[in-house]
């Protein structure tokens, strides 16, 4: 048998369907122990034994700190790092949120049942941070925890070699944010069959919803509704929007709490209706309802369409209003609803078909995965999708900027190696200082000339983003510069992620990796010793295939004796850490007289510790912040001659679009 880790984000708030799926795979793999950052024993007692649960050290903060899950951000990427899962043979992550960021070795074969991508982070920003209310410095700060929390999220992709997501709704949204290729779908499950049992309980006067009590959830929009029609509604559940819906509340609405098993399902089970007002991943409590025959009254997206059938299960509202809320609660009093009708709708979610699917699955992929390459993770288990469309190429000052994140340029990069048919091709990073030598002519050519052009820097993402604003005065300029601070999601709209640095680095060696790719590094004339940043990626990352490397010096002969040993050992990826223009030049002149391979500007990126080098990087608060540029101006006065090209470069942005604006046809 295989030795199986489960994970799961956290076990210390009330349970919901996330963590009923946790329980129900601790049933099926009983031997294995359960991994993860909070427990409160007294929540599990009778379902989960605590001899089983390996906490993180977050559970050692004062409880006053564990209870707040904001306070937590900044610490979460550390303490989902930091437990070795080296010993097993499976790590079936459970994952809310934060989880799939594990970090497992090659041979680990890494399963992520994903409840949904961060809503905060994703789907409901920058809705949570208006929510908030903040000022303009708690903005500042949270924008920049949850840009840095985005990055971390969509590098730990790499780590998971197959996905199962508890919805198709859920499933899109990983192929949407993540650009992941086929994901299997398998629903949470449900005690069908006992839930049945509660069929013949006569109906109440009563209206149910069942959810945790947190604002993207819209249980406000229930309780503005049945205090307005004066309904009775019991509110089933608790968590931290508790107080504001109690204030909200009128008399015919009456919060129940949290409630075990059997005193929820009596509650549910004489319902007129279960009342679901917010756009769920999936959707457990309608499940339920519905298996002991109460329908469902629901917002029509999400994962509730795919459980409830509108006009014979249930009713749909298209609005989020409390008005149409109201009408959909009117229309279902007129329908038929049959309850056997209702419960064999749900037939089909029952826990002994979940345990079924996911312990095949598993199977399937750990056996495809043992068949891969020794000593390093082999190919994800399923075919590659097709590769989507390239998105437009921006132009910013005449400079090329394809607007891809991470996780797409790493996709194509790696897929581009891979392919022994495709012809060379290398990949820039502009930032500032290329828009001030874009004039001359050898400069130019190597712009247009390059395969991808990724965005370096928020610079360039407010440029691209400016351009398309409808107006550029003066002060048109100020808001959009304060917007890098108040609203980065809006100066991300066109160019969505900086696309270059150490992360960028690690993640597509990752991949290449993976891919079984060759690897070349052409070193960085900081640091000579790029043999000693070769050992130090291979040690980091085991299964990397480094085939050579060459120190960074730049002249006619030392580049004729490159590129005959890249002749000769014929590299997959060749990554050249010179700087600009140096790096550009070389890739240039390489690409037309190579046969295969595809050449990566690194910059410094080889100079950092993470990648074998003696620069130490900005610390992580730092670079949560957004402030790693001014540490390493601290660090190293001498970029301050590079920092004040960015001024220029704003003004030159704002007089091009000026000129734009007034030469443009009325």
């Amino acid at each position: 048998m295989p030795r199986v880790a489960l994970v799961h984000d956290w076990l210390n708030r009330p349970i919901g369907g996330g963590e009923r799926v946790l329980l129900e795979l601790a049933r099926l793999y009983p031997e294995a122990p359960v991994h993860t950052l909070l427990f409160d024993p007294g929540r599990y007692a009778g379902r989960l034994d605590p001899a089983r649960v390996r906490t993180s050290w977050l559970q050692r903060l004062p409880a006053s700190v564990r209870d707040r899950p904001r306070y937590l951000l900044p610490l979460i990427p550390s303490a989902v790092e930091s437990w070795d899962l080296s010993g097993f043979d499976v790590v079936l992550s459970s994952s809310v949120a934060f989880v799939k960021n594990v970090i497992t070795v090659p041979p680990t074969l890494h399963v992520c049942y994903c409840h949904s991508p961060m809503r905060f982070a994703w789907d409901y920003w920058p809705r949570y941070v208006d929510e908030m209310e903040a000022g303009p410095v708690k903005r500042f700060v949270v924008t920049s925890l949850v840009a840095h929390t985005r990055r971390w999220d969509l590098a730990g992709v790499a780590g998971v070699d197959a996905w199962v997501a508890n919805s198709e709704t859920t499933a899109a949204r990983l192929r949407r944010y993540y650009r992941v290729g086929e994901v299997r779908v398998i629903p949470p499950p449900v005690d069908v069959d006992g839930l049945r049992r509660l069929a013949a309980t006569p109906r109440g006067d009563h209206w149910v919803t069942l959810s945790t009590l947190t604002e993207y959830k819209r249980i406000d929009l229930a309780v503005r509704a049945f205090t307005a029609s004066g309904r009775p509604l019991i509110v089933i559940g608790d968590g931290p929007d508790r107080g504001r819906l109690e204030r909200l509340a009128g008399p015919s609405v009456r919060f129940a709490g949290h409630l075990g098993d059997a005193a929820r399902a009596e509650l549910l089970a004489a319902a007129q209706a279960l009342v679901f007002p917010g756009e769920e991943d999936f959707g457990i409590a309608a499940v339920e309802a519905l298996a002991c025959g109460t329908p469902v009254v629901a917002y029509g997206r999400g994962g509730l369409t795919e459980i409830v059938a509108d006009g014979r299960t249930g009713v749909f509202f298209h609005e989020e209003s409390p008005a149409a809320l109201n009408v959909a609660v009117e229309r279902l009093a007129g329908l038929p609803i049959r309850r056997d009708e209702l419960m064999e709708s749900v037939a089909r979610f029952g826990a002994p078909r979940f345990r079924e699917e996911v312990r095949g699955f598993v199977d399937a992929a750990l056996a495809a995965h043992r068949a891969g390459a020794p000593g390093c993770r082999p190919a994800p288990v399923k075919p590659a999708p097709p590769e989507p469309a390239l998105p437009s190429r921006l132009r910013v000052l005449g400079v090329p900027v394809d607007p891809l994140i991470v996780s797409e340029a790493v996709a194509r990069i790696t897929e581009r190696a891979a392919d022994p048919g495709s012809p060379p091709a290398y990949v820039i990073k502009p930032y500032v200082e290329f828009f001030g030598r874009r004039a001359d002519p050898d400069v130019r050519s190597i712009l247009e000339e390059a395969w991808l052009s990724l965005a370096d820097g928020v610079a360039i993402q407010w440029a691209a983003a400016y351009a398309r604003c409808r107006r550029h005065r003066a002060l048109d300029l100020l808001r959009s510069l304060a917007a890098i601070v108040l609203r980065p999601a809006s100066v991300a709209a066109v160019v969505p992620e900086r696309v270059a640095g150490v992360t960028l680095t690690l993640v597509l060696l990752e991949g290449a990796r993976d891919r079984g790719l060759g690897v070349f590094l052409v070193g960085s004339p900081k640091h000579n010793h790029i043999t000693d940043t070769a050992r130090h990626l291979e040690a980091i990352l085991p299964g990397l295939r480094v085939l050579g490397t060459a120190p960074g010096r730049v002249d006619p002969e030392s580049d004729q004796r490159l590129l005959a040993e890249l002749r000769r050992l014929r590299p997959d990826l060749i990554l050249v850490g010179l700087g600009f223009p140096a790096q550009e030049r070389l890739m240039a002149w390489l690409a037309p007289r190579l046969e295969h391979g595809v050449l990566v500007g690194e910059g410094g990126s080889f100079d950092f510790r993470e990648l074998g080098g003696g620069i130490r990087r900005a610390p992580a608060v730092v670079r949560r912040i957004g402030l790693e540029w001014l540490w390493r101006l601290l660090r190293e006065p001498w970029r301050l001659r590079r920092q004040l090209a960015i001024p220029q470069f704003i003004l030159e942005i704002h007089r091009r679009a000026r000129h734009d604006d007034r030469t443009a046809p009325k």
